[in-house]
């Protein structure tokens, strides 16, 4: 309710292959924000952008959970995040897609 009324802005990170992020702790528990998903070659920017639990697939699925995985990837992109804001990823309907205030 609060995010929907613009009382709450917020950016979740996650990286491809992370269990972790893949796995609601609860029934019913849903995943809101900007969704800053990291991948191996680039990234992905969306409001919540769902993956399924098989996107996290690995012989080691706690390897994508660690805090060096997610800087070296954030390393590779920050050229590409410079200059953007929380406010203006949610004004901007190319990532929010239906999400509305």
């Amino acid at each position: 309710k609060l995010e929907k009324a613009g009382l709450l802005r917020h950016m979740r990170v996650s990286n491809a292959q992370d269990l972790v992020a893949l796995s609601p702790p609860f029934p019913y528990y849903t995943h809101t924000g900007v969704h800053l998903y990291l991948k191996r070659r680039g990234h992905e920017l969306g409001y919540r952008n769902l993956k399924s639990m098989f996107y996290a697939w690995s012989f080691n699925p706690l390897e994508r959970h660690t805090l060096g995985d997610h800087l070296a990837r954030l390393m590779k992109i920050e050229h590409k995040l410079e200059g953007k804001t929380i406010a203006g990823l949610y004004a901007d309907k190319k990532v929010i897609g239906e999400f509305s205030k």
